[in-house]
């Protein structure tokens, strides 16, 4: 069975989709033979600006869950609520 072929590239585009362009291809062809290679559009530049931006958007989201993990706890602890304990702790350790 012949898949045509299969295309790698830039993330965020159809990577890996097979078309069906190439059907009339004998069906002993290798599958490294169908894999075509995409220019990449990405620079490294901007890679390692997306990659920064990623880490700190990480670090504000553990640090948000532990401050309402924290704040969870001490409103369950004065108001003696189970289930916003229970919240809190899986907010602390979604932080953690």
């Amino acid at each position: 069975m012949d898949f045509g072929r299969v295309e790698t590239g830039v993330p965020g585009s159809l990577v890996g989709v097979v078309t069906m362009a190439d059907t009339r291809r004998s069906q002993s062809s290798s599958l490294e033979a169908n894999v075509v290679q995409l220019p990449s559009r990405t620079h490294a530049s901007s890679r390692i600006t997306l990659l920064a931006a990623a880490l700190r958007l990480s670090d504000f989201t553990l640090a948000w869950n532990g401050l309402i993990g924290a704040c969870g706890l001490v409103v369950a602890l004065l108001t003696g609520s189970l289930a916003l304990a229970g919240f809190a702790l899986t907010a602390l350790l979604k932080a953690r």
